[in-house]
């Protein structure tokens, strides 16, 4: 059976770095054009200066579990769990570009987005340097493309 995808076995989401590297991905340049996000992890800083404690975490897998039971509705579709460990999350970012774009503007935007998420990656620890990014638009133009090709 063919794996298609799997848990990053080096992510330790409750090293510091690798939270401060989660931080740094919902810092996204304005030539991206977000119009709006949703980067649970700020939610999270900001629930951890609300009890008295300070960001990154250093009981993180305590202090996740805390934010996510006290408003699940936050995390839920952003983390996930086993066994009470955050095993992997997701950052979600809307733009006011159309998923309809042509394949080309598609694909050099893809190229701000590899550069923004490659930059976060190098400048990040081992234990949280694999994040990714994918979008719809993405995609159609690289299917696109390919069956423009094989024409």
């Amino acid at each position: 059976v063919e794996e298609y995808w799997r848990f990053d076995n080096k992510f330790e989401p409750a090293n510091p770095w690798a939270q401060r590297a989660m931080m740094a991905m919902c810092n996204v340049p304005g030539k991206m054009r977000v119009v709006t996000g949703y980067c649970w992890i700020q939610q999270f800083q900001q629930y951890l200066v609300e009890v008295g404690k300070q960001f990154p975490s250093r009981d993180f897998h305590s202090d996740v579990i805390d934010w996510y039971t006290s408003d699940p509705n936050s995390g839920q579709a952003h983390l996930w769990f086993v066994n009470q460990s955050m095993l992997a999350c997701k950052m979600q970012f809307w733009t006011d570009h159309s998923k309809e774009m042509g394949a080309q503007k598609a694909l050099n935007y893809k190229k701000w987005w590899d550069e923004f998420v490659d930059g976060n990656n190098k400048a990040a620890s081992m234990t949280g340097h694999r994040a990714w990014h994918t979008a719809d638009a993405w995609v159609r133009a690289e299917a696109e493309v390919a069956i423009i090709k094989s024409t």
